[in-house]
Parts: structure tokens; sequence; C-alpha cells
């Protein structure tokens, strides 16, 4: 998400077999999902259900963590 937004990477990952990595400059990817309409819209729709997803298990947790402490929650449907 770096590459997107600029800021420092915030995931370290380790791979457990052989991997190729590719590394983009945002120069690079700008080009590229310029270039590449069907390319852009993949990565952010896919960045889109991702953080979605976060979205909606965080407030899972939130939920859950008031009922297990009996502090009064109020939710909103919008």
């Amino acid at each position: 998400m770096g590459v997107i937004t600029k800021e420092p990477r915030s995931a370290t990952l380790k791979v457990t077999e052989n991997a190729t990595l590719l590394s983009l400059s945002k120069i690079r990817f700008d080009a590229l999902i310029r270039q590449d309409i069907d390319m852009n819209f993949k990565i952010y729709k896919n960045l889109l259900e991702s953080l979605s997803q976060k979205v909606r298990d965080n407030n899972a947790q939130i939920i859950q963590s008031a009922l297990d402490s009996d502090h009064e929650l109020a939710v909103f449907n919008v």
C-alpha cells in the first residue's frame, strides 16, 4: 500500500519457499496503472474489498469487546 499512499510499508512478509519478488517505484507503478485500465481497476477493487473487510472485522471486534465488558454500545446502521 505504500506505493499508493506514499507512507512507509506497514507489513513484513516472509516466504516459506523460493519466490520471485517484484519491486516497483511509485513513478513506475503510477505509469503502469495509467497505461492499463483493467489492471488499475483490479488493483483498486481488490484494495477496496480488503480494506472493507478489515473495517467489518474491526467493527465486529469493537462490538464484541463492548458486549463482553458490559459497556453501553450505540450501533448505527447507515
